[in-house]
């Protein structure tokens, strides 16, 4: 029974020799494509990765939501701000804040959300902004929370924790 065994043995390195070790059009398995990425292909991310970060102070709460579309855009962005230091007589507002993963550069949203909550009452302010889209990669997102409590530039702010895009 051993000699069967070796002699199919000796056909398939026969036919080894004879293709130059390559594999036969009979042989060849289908080959996925793996260019665009699907929830279905092994290693490999379906686009709509969901993005988060939050910012707390004792004067706002600030949070965003959004969805990563690629290494340098993201869907609109829904962001909440609610005044918890309502009687102080400052509003306050919540933006998001964009970095390059090419230089480290911060970019700030031009999109603010005010929370003018005087009478202290409700839960504060959610609304829908525009889509962040840039030429380069965006690595990493935040929202930042301001009482508007300065002219100018100077505002008492709260950073957020960055979020990182898995795309970039």
């Amino acid at each position: 029974m051993l000699a069967p065994k070796k002699v199919l043995v000796g056909i398939g390195a026969a036919a080894l020799i004879a293709t130059g070790g390559g594999v036969t059009a009979t042989a060849a398995q289908p080959v996925a494509d793996t260019t665009k990425p699907t929830a279905s292909t092994p290693g490999q991310h379906a686009l709509g990765k969901g993005g988060y970060s939050k910012a707390s102070r004792s004067y706002a709460y600030g949070s965003a939501k959004w969805t990563w579309k690629g290494a340098g855009k993201t869907s609109g962005i829904r962001v909440h701000i609610n005044d918890k230091s309502c009687r102080d007589g400052y509003d306050t507002f919540a933006f998001m804040q964009f970095k390059s993963a090419r230089n480290g550069q911060v970019i700030t949203g031009k999109s603010r959300v005010r929370d003018y909550n005087r009478n202290c009452k409700g839960n504060g302010v959610t609304r829908t902004i525009p889509a962040f889209t840039d030429g380069f990669d965006v690595r990493y997102a935040r929202v930042r929370v301001c009482k508007n409590d300065s002219w100018g530039s100077g505002d008492t702010c709260a950073k957020g924790d960055w979020h990182r895009n898995p795309y970039a």
